[in-house]
């Protein structure tokens, strides 16, 4: 069972320059990190980071006589940013996206789960794998055994056989071939 929770949220914005993309974006930001430590959080549990800073462009279709060209005119820039929010309550993701949808932030990259007794989860994990194959080997066990019971009695009657004279004398018959080979589990 988790008791920690990274949720990983990315936000877009676009503007004609650098400085107005920045500056619409920072605004989104910082208003979500403000709700988010009015519902609570900590503001070491806020953590955002840049993605990528690239322009963008829109084609002009220039017509000549014979053919076409398109020409990419600069019409400004795309800021992209990733804000990661830890928190403690698994609960509070609905309050999460409805913060973050309140700032035009729809994209909800992952939620990742932690814990951190994992070793208690380790330990118990363990303890029930070794039972699983006890119960394993128990089977396997009783399996060879009952196995060996079988050739014991095939064994047995091949020697009856022989020493009473009661066997095939035709090649092949009455013959038992042992032959060793790997395990096949």
């Amino acid at each position: 069972i988790a008791d920690n929770y990274l949720a990983v949220f990315n936000v877009n914005q676009l503007g004609e320059t650098a400085a107005l993309a920045n500056s619409l974006i920072e605004s989104r930001l910082n208003g979500v990190k403000k709700d988010l430590l009015d519902m609570g959080l900590k503001a070491d549990d806020i953590y955002m980071d840049m993605i990528s800073f690239v322009p963008e462009y829109e084609y002009e279709v220039q017509k000549k006589l014979f053919s076409k060209s398109f020409n990419e005119i600069p019409k400004g820039f795309r800021l992209q940013k990733n804000i990661h929010i830890k928190y403690r309550k698994s609960k509070l993701l609905d309050q999460l996206i409805a913060t973050c949808a309140k700032y035009e932030i729809y994209d909800l990259v992952k939620v990742e789960y932690y814990s951190e007794n994992s070793k208690d989860y380790y330990d118990s994990l363990r303890i029930a794998a070794k039972k699983v194959l006890k119960e394993k080997m128990k089977d396997y066990k009783e399996t060879w055994d009952y196995q060996e019971i079988i050739f014991q009695r095939l064994v047995d009657k091949k020697k009856m056989s022989i020493a009473t004279g009661q066997g095939n004398d035709e090649p092949g018959k009455g013959t038992l071939i042992f032959v060793e080979h790997p395990h096949v589990y």
